[in-house]
């Protein structure tokens, strides 16, 4: 009887693994550490359900795709510390794909297209790419997502249409964000349950005003109806925030906690958290949390 989950590093499996993991019908779990150059692609494990890949370089396009084609019931994924320089699009294509680790040392110069109707959790961590298209992510539940230089988040995205995550119910964005880019995330995200997210964006570029609040012409249906909890990583006591968080408590229907962590306590700061509390609120059950 073969084993069912296998761990070697790179270097083992180009002198005497692969002949053998190609027979090896039962193999469930695979851990692929590389110190050097390897083509992912030669892997060929028709029954494999979950993958973890730490340090190749991908050699081209082919080789991401050749992964996939080779291991077609993927259900777990995790790509870590790759180089992904000589790749132009980062395709990952799977009908049985579930959960997806991108998290990689790349220059940000590939478009990533995601093609995965059953993923369910994604955990994104790379430098701002040339262009993303998600496509089909129906079964979408859970979403981390933070850019390596997070200044420039949704700087990139604002001009991007998102599709509907129709049942996304958590969103932990590692970064700033501009306030219109929030919005079309929460109205692309009708079942949403839980937001986290650093800040607004023209808390880093004061002086970029396509990144400021306004008020929304609409209240999007997960505000209403849905979002439980929201929580904001960075608090700077500046106006805008003060007006996010101040519609947020007013238009949420259903928001049980909203969570502020403060990192220095200014008198200024202790107004502005002051207005926040004293704030109308649409939710009865709404408790505002400072740290």
């Amino acid at each position: 009887m073969y084993q069912k989950k296998a761990s070697v590093s790179g270097n083992e499996l180009h002198k005497v693994c692969l002949p053998l993991i190609r027979n090896m019908s039962e193999l469930r779990t695979f851990r692929l550490r590389c110190t050097r150059s390897y083509d992912v692609s030669h892997l060929n494990v028709m029954n494999i359900k979950i993958l973890f890949v730490r340090g190749p370089e991908f050699s081209d396009d082919e080789s991401i795709n050749g992964l996939f084609s080779g291991c077609p019931m993927l259900e777990e994924l995790s790509i870590k510390e790759c180089e992904l320089k000589n790749i132009s699009v980062f395709n990952i294509s799977s009908t049985a794909l579930k959960s997806l680790i991108i998290d990689c040392w790349s220059k940000g110069g590939y478009k990533l297209v995601l093609h995965t109707p059953n993923l369910q959790d994604l955990e994104y961590e790379d430098r701002v790419a040339e262009g993303y298209a998600l496509n089909k992510l129906n079964a979408f539940v859970n979403a981390n997502i933070s850019f390596l230089r997070r200044d420039f988040l949704s700087m990139m995205l604002c001009s991007s249409p998102l599709p509907k995550f129709f049942h996304l119910i958590c969103l932990d964005i590692g970064g700033y964000v501009a306030w219109n880019l929030l919005l079309d995330f929460l109205e692309s995200s009708p079942q949403l349950e839980t937001l986290i997210f650093m800040g607004l964006l023209q808390d880093k570029f004061e002086e970029n005003q396509t990144c400021s609040w306004y008020p929304p012409e609409n209240i999007s249906s997960c505000l209403l109806f849905h979002l439980k909890q929201i929580e904001i990583n960075c608090f700077r006591g500046k106006s805008d925030k003060v007006k996010m968080a101040k519609y947020f408590l007013k238009n949420s229907k259903v928001l049980e906690k909203l969570k502020f962590h403060a990192s220095s306590w200014t008198d200024t700061k202790s107004a502005e958290i002051c207005i926040v509390l004293m704030s109308p609120r649409g939710s009865e059950k709404c408790r505002v949390v400072i740290s």
